[in-house]
């Protein structure tokens, strides 16, 4: 800057005069929105006013009538309006003569030494800044923004104590060199290079440009199961200019460590198979004789296809279904001959065939469990995996709503009679339970048809094994994840009509036997709880092993059903028989003291004992 631009309009300058060479300290600029002198900035762009001979002769000035050479700069243009004027107009607005020492534009002070100067070189950059050279000046240091691993994420999976391998793609698109370093891995991680294996030990990453980063994986001293660790690297500009920002970069690696393989080596028993070394040799010299052909040979290297299908033991859970059926079927029929009967009158004969027919339901649920595969085709063993949940939760709801109804209704007639109130409840009152939970059961169990059914698979039995296809299982297995809330429901509406028979059988509890059931359900109850507590997790024990499944699902059905039909009917039979003989026996004693009774018929009116039953319309 020369001392011709003094004469720009909007310029304050502070100087020495004093100095030697140049003697200009500042420069300030006047800024018209705070009304004062502001100190110029170096790397901020100011337009002005000055005469047009000064931008057309003196030095420098002639540039900036030409093309703009900084971005953002905006050519100068010559005007039609002469100094003259100008100044001619500013001076009429002042009352006093102009002084440009009361504007404070021009000040000398020789108090300050140093001159001012915008130049900076290389050296004179403070820490966070770079030199720029065609600005000549030293801005902060950039942002690194766009320096990233392409992976976030690399999945590893370790099989048979090995090391497996793993690569992320490190991208620098900035347009500037970085430096990159290892900052924190895990112990189980090591790199291929043993640059980045060195924490802190710096890399060039060129702009633009990227690197390959190969590791390995040592799972030696991790536990099975999935681990997941974060590597974290350092990046910063690779300039030695004084930008010292380190910004941190990251990929995580996910590494599912398998058990380790079970060998299931001979140890003792090796001793046994040294005692069979002679028969080994008599079959190999039967076998290099000649007997069995090349074809036969290769043939026995494979085993045989083992479906394990059910095979003779479908008999034992047929004849299971089949006693349950027949029991059923007689205590049916039994109720249906007696529904005349005081005690079976008084236990309401509907209500005891409603629970024989939920029972003989719930019963035949063993015979779709006894279809495989072996008997019958792929879709009839599909319409036979459906079948089981269906008869099975029908047929418990239909029993034990059926013995809810039955129970309440007794309770609601002996606890109207205690106060003495009369009051007729039929069937149709206490119905309405069995209604909700019955269509409960069937929406829920249509739905499930529906969505996601149950279908036929075969399934290995070895998961493991590479090629597991000769030894493989049958089993019924829906194809999504609806099915479990679909089974959980069913649970919670077959575990309400439990439930609710249970409450009830409480209130009904000091009830007589002769009427209620309460007492034969808390000892069912118990008596199923210890059942299921047995046989469930045994029944995930053996998963995969279908004739065990199937003999202790169809046992664990059989129990169900027959200790229901026995704890509600053997007692009714036992009452019925006992009744029958007390009143056989009262017939004949009544008989044999006739004459006696005669004399005196107050007596005998006393002493004759009636037994009152409840009628039910």
């Amino acid at each position: 800057m020369t001392d011709s631009a003094a004469t720009g309009v909007g310029f304050g300058y502070t100087y020495n005069t004093k100095l030697e060479g140049s003697r200009l300290i500042a420069v300030e600029v006047w800024d018209t929105s705070e009304n004062q002198y502001l100190p110029l900035e170096r790397l901020k762009l100011y337009s002005f006013a000055a005469a047009h001979f000064i931008c057309a002769h003196f030095d420098r000035y002639p540039q900036i009538l030409g093309k703009a050479t900084i971005n953002g700069e905006v050519p100068a243009v010559i005007g039609d309006t002469s100094v003259q004027s100008i100044v001619a107009d500013y001076l009429t607005q002042l009352n006093a003569s102009y002084d440009t020492r009361i504007q404070e534009r021009l000040i000398n002070d020789t108090t300050i030494f140093t001159p001012m100067n915008f130049i900076q070189e290389e050296w004179d950059c403070p820490d966070g800044t770079i030199y720029n050279k065609k600005l000549q000046t030293c801005p902060n240091c950039p942002e690194i923004k766009r320096v990233s691993f392409l992976t976030e994420l690399v999945k590893l999976k370790s099989e048979k104590c090995e090391n497996p391998w793993g690569k992320v793609l490190l991208s620098n698109r900035e347009v500037f060199n970085v430096s990159i370093m290892t900052k924190s891995a895990p112990n189980w991680i090591m790199f291929n290079e043993s640059r980045f294996n060195m924490l802190g030990n710096a890399t060039t990453l060129m702009a633009g440009g990227s690197i390959a980063i190969d590791f390995y994986a040592r799972p030696t001293n991790l536990m099975p199961g999935t681990t997941v660790s974060t590597v974290l690297f350092g990046v910063a500009h690779a300039t030695d200019s004084g930008c010292l920002n380190e910004y941190a970069i990251a990929f995580d690696v996910s590494l599912k460590v398998l058990p380790k393989a079970e060998l299931n080596q001979l140890g003792n028993i090796r001793a046994a198979g040294l005692t069979m070394m002679a028969l080994f040799f008599f079959v190999q010299s039967v076998l290099a004789s000649g007997h069995f052909s090349t074809a036969k040979s290769k043939l026995s290297r494979h085993p045989k296809a083992e479906l394990n299908q059910l095979g003779n033991i479908r008999a034992a859970g047929l004849t299971m279904m089949a006693i349950v059926l027949l029991c059923t079927i007689s205590f049916g029929f039994w109720t249906f001959f007696n529904r005349k009967v005081q005690v079976v009158r008084a236990s309401q004969p509907m209500f005891l065939i409603m629970i024989c027919v939920g029972i003989f339901v719930m019963g035949t649920s063993i015979f779709p469990l006894s279809i495989d595969d072996g008997i019958a085709s792929v879709s009839a063993c599909n319409i036979a995996c459906m079948a089981v949940p269906w008869l099975a939760s029908m047929g418990f709801t239909i029993a034990f709503s059926a013995l809810f109804s039955k129970i309440w209704r007794i309770y609601k007639l002996v606890e109207s009679a205690k106060a003495l109130i009369r009051l007729k409840v039929t069937e149709k009152d206490v119905m309405a339970p069995f209604a909700i939970l019955f269509g409960l059961n069937f929406s829920c169990l249509l739905a499930w048809t529906l969505v996601d059914p149950l279908l036929w698979v075969r399934r290995p039995v070895n998961e493991g094994d590479v090629d597991g296809s000769w030894n493989t299982y049958g089993t019924c297995q829906s194809s999504g994840k609806a099915h479990i809330a679909f089974l959980v429901i069913l649970l919670i509406i077959d575990a309400g009509a439990l439930l609710l028979s249970c409450v009830v059988a409480y209130y009904a509890r000091n009830i007589s036997d002769e009427f209620s059931e309460s007492k034969y359900l808390g000892v069912g109850v118990v008596s199923w709880l210890q059942l299921l507590v047995v046989g469930l997790p045994i029944l995930f024990l053996i998963d995969g092993m279908p004739v065990a499944s199937y003999f202790l699902k169809s046992a664990v059905i059989s129990a169900l059903c027959l200790s229901m039909l026995l704890l509600v009917f053997v007692p009714k039979l036992i009452l019925s028989r006992r009744k029958k003989s007390m009143k056989g026996a009262h017939v004949n004693r009544t008989r044999a003291s006739t004459t006696g009774f005669d004399a005196f018929p107050q007596l005998a009116s006393t002493t004759s004992s009636r037994i009152a039953y409840p009628v039910f319309n």
